[in-house]
């Protein structure tokens, strides 16, 4: 009966051993998978650029969608834009995973002709990351503005000639 309990410690030990490898293995394959997702971007804009093409001197209205694609939340901290030309208007806070939320602009074109661009960065931190650290996300916004003052801003010539009041389109006195 002695060595039957001997024997029945020994298998009882043996089997808690391995399910504590089993469980150490599984944590580790857990954590291995889930560090593999703290470096990709979890955030997502559709569309993460938006190109107005050719336009007249105006204010532009756009939107993102912004996605939480990840399995834990993350918190909108705030919103850099690179100009002046641009108004953000956004919900800060938490987005739940697998939430949607939108990012609104107001992107003022300028009188000057020419390409004019403006880039937004969206900072946020994910809460899935043990490291916690804040990631951005970059959109931006695209217009080439036409010339609409009926002479070419590019040309040096056409300036000199309404300095010295040759153009076609100046009174002469």
């Amino acid at each position: 009966m002695i060595t039957f309990i001997k024997h029945y410690r020994f298998l009882i030990g043996s089997i808690f051993f391995g399910l504590v490898c089993l469980g150490s293995l599984f944590g580790l394959l857990v954590l291995y998978f889930d560090s593999k997702t703290e470096d990709t971007q979890v955030l997502t804009a559709k569309p993460a650029e938006i190109d107005f093409g050719d336009v007249e001197p105006d204010i532009k209205f756009c939107s993102f969608k912004l996605t939480n694609t990840s399995r834990y939340p993350l918190e909108i901290l705030r919103v850099i834009k690179s100009c002046s030309c641009t108004e953000i208007f956004y919900q800060s806070g938490e987005l739940a995973p697998q939430a949607v939320t939108e990012l609104f602009c107001n992107f003022d074109t300028g009188s000057t002709a020419g390409i004019k661009t403006a880039n937004i960065g969206i900072i946020y931190v994910y809460r899935g990351d043990p490291r916690n650290q804040a990631r951005k996300l970059d959109v931006s916004i695209r217009a080439t503005v036409k010339n609409t003052d009926g002479f070419d801003n590019k040309n040096s010539q056409t300036i000199n000639e309404i300095s010295e009041g040759r153009h076609p389109f100046v009174e002469r006195k």
